[in-house]
């Protein structure tokens, strides 16, 4: 009978799944960071709208200097988050890159550690099959083999 079946590096393919969770997990954090400003810039693309036609409507009707100084600061500070939102963005979807590299990387060492596994296994498993086939081979030579005495 042989021993049980026991994969010596398991805690190595362990602690890699857990390091392809982890990237992973980061991978995807960063992916709602990237939803979140992609959503903020398209808000603030829509507040510019809605204010320059504001704008459009109040300088129809006569609008004050001053009132018209105070919508285009606005404007500009709203075009100047969009433009860093824009360059933030810009950063987010090279992290994303990397961190997709990243995680490739973990899950194909996972899976060499995983292949190995299964390689050693099926051996193991092979020789098993070996070892009980030589077993049952034994078992019926002796079952087979008449004992013939010789009185001499």
């Amino acid at each position: 009978m042989m021993k049980k079946f026991k994969f010596r590096l398991d805690p190595i393919v362990r602690f890699r799944r857990y390091r392809e969770r982890i990237a992973l997990i980061d991978l995807a954090a960063t992916k709602r960071k990237l939803i979140e400003t992609t959503n903020k810039i398209q808000q603030i693309e829509q507040d510019r709208k809605t204010t320059a036609i504001e704008v459009d409507q109040r300088q129809a009707e006569g609008m004050a200097v001053r009132d018209f100084c105070t919508y285009a600061a606005y404007m500009e500070r709203l075009y100047r988050e969009e433009e860093s939102g824009n360059e933030y963005l810009a950063e987010i979807e090279k992290t994303i890159k990397e961190k997709q590299k990243v995680a490739e990387v973990e899950r194909t060492r996972k899976k060499t550690l995983v292949r190995l596994k299964e390689i050693e296994y099926a051996e193991y498993s092979k020789k098993l099959e070996l070892s009980e086939q030589k077993a049952a081979d034994e078992l019926l030579g002796l079952r087979r083999r008449p004992e013939k005495f010789v009185i001499v």
